[in-house]
């Protein structure tokens, strides 16, 4: 059975949630937040404020480093079979695991080197 949560209008309550984060990161914001609060005058500053103005300075290329640490192994080899698809033609995954143990597809790499290391599907 759901309950409505209803906050009156003139509210200023605030609705807070649990997120996971290793341990290591959340001593590095507790570090930062000490750091923030060694001064004489204002409030304290609060964990939340540390983060939530943490993530304001993320900027695109910031999220797009974020995806490519992402990447498996498998993930760079399909980037690189579509990169050849596009370029060449159709080529099945058995068949390009074959072609990646060839000296073409060392010149491959070299041509395309640029399009492989920026590519984020």
């Amino acid at each position: 059975m759901k309950k409505n949560l209803t906050l009156p209008k003139n509210s200023h309550a605030e609705i807070f949630c649990s997120i996971r984060i290793k341990d290591n990161t959340k001593k590095n914001a507790a570090i930062l937040q000490e750091a923030a609060n060694k001064k004489k005058f204002g409030r304290k500053i609060k964990l939340n404020d540390v983060i939530d103005f943490a993530l304001s300075l993320l900027q695109p290329e910031h999220i797009k480093k974020l995806q490519t640490q992402s990447f498996t192994n498998e993930d760079r080899k399909e980037q690189m079979r579509l990169i050849y698809i596009d370029k060449i033609g159709t080529i099945t995954k058995e068949e390009f695991t074959g072609f990646m143990m060839t000296d073409e597809f060392t010149e491959f790499r070299k041509q395309h080197f640029a399009e492989i290391s920026s590519a984020a599907f």
